[in-house]
């Protein structure tokens, strides 16, 4: 089923808006999970960049309550986007149990799929709720070969911790270098990172590992997994994404220390 939720999440993925939600959950009586769904509703109707991590967090509420409400919400979605093509299905092989019509058993065949043990970003005693689960869900998309999910969500990641090292260093006398008041939304990942590069300075005291390799491995991130632009990388190999991953960790670990001391 994790694997299942994760593949089902990708694939949604702008496929149906607000609306359509709001009409499958109040179906299916979930409604009240989605409403307290962090941003579950706005994902859809401004297709953020997180939103199959939202779609995640949803479906994983609905089934710690009642599996078979999960299943064939997930179907009845399935459905009205058509179903899925051969190349989808390739990229994403569990949602071929959603292919199935029989429901009368409340269950679905899903076929067992090999999953890696290790993770992408390898990081214990993280504070709070949103980081861990973050991180965790990154993981997930790396250990089921989702591998351009791992870079989006790492992406997001790099950006929450840009804004709240930002935030602590500056406060409100210099908001306008990560959150944009005209706009009423945090600055993006390009701004954040230039904000960061140009104040470097200011952050030497709390790491000895902030330099210009810092600055390199944010900036491949960013433009290796904007969905918002053409440069989001598919079909990426082993080598490659664990390449990424240990760029990822080091840059992590870094900027969480930052965020702790700043």
């Amino acid at each position: 089923m994790e694997t299942l939720i994760l593949h089902f999440s990708q694939y949604m993925t702008g496929k149906l808006g607000r609306d359509d939600w709001k009409t499958i959950t109040r179906e299916f009586g979930t409604r009240e999970i989605a409403a307290d769904t962090t941003r579950f509703y706005r994902s859809k109707y401004f297709g953020d960049e997180d939103e199959a991590d939202r779609t995640i967090q949803f479906l994983d509420e609905v089934l710690a309550q009642d599996e078979q409400v999960a299943m064939r919400l997930m179907k009845r979605a399935y459905d009205m986007t058509g179903g899925a093509d051969s190349d989808e299905i390739e990229k994403y092989p569990t949602l071929s149990a959603l292919e199935q019509d029989d429901m009368q058993n409340n269950s679905l065949d899903i076929t067992d799929f090999p999953v890696k043990v290790d993770s992408f970003i390898e990081i214990d005693s993280v504070s709070g709720e949103f980081y861990p689960e973050l991180i965790q869900n990154i993981n997930r998309c790396y250990r089921t070969g989702i591998y351009d999910a791992s870079l989006v969500l790492t992406r997001k990641l790099l950006e929450n911790l840009l804004i709240d090292i930002l935030r602590s260093q500056y406060g409100t006398d210099r908001i306008e270098i990560y959150y944009d008041t005209d706009r009423k939304q945090f600055q993006p990942f390009y701004e954040l990172v230039s904000s960061f590069e140009s104040n470097i300075e200011d952050f030497h005291h709390y790491s000895t590992e902030i330099d210009g390799g810092l600055i390199e491995d944010l900036n491949s991130f960013r433009k290796t997994a904007n969905r918002g632009a053409h440069s989001l990388e598919v079909n990426i190999s082993d080598d490659e994404i664990n390449r990424y991953g240990e760029k990822a960790t080091k840059t992590a670990r870094i900027l969480f220390r930052i965020k702790r001391l700043a």
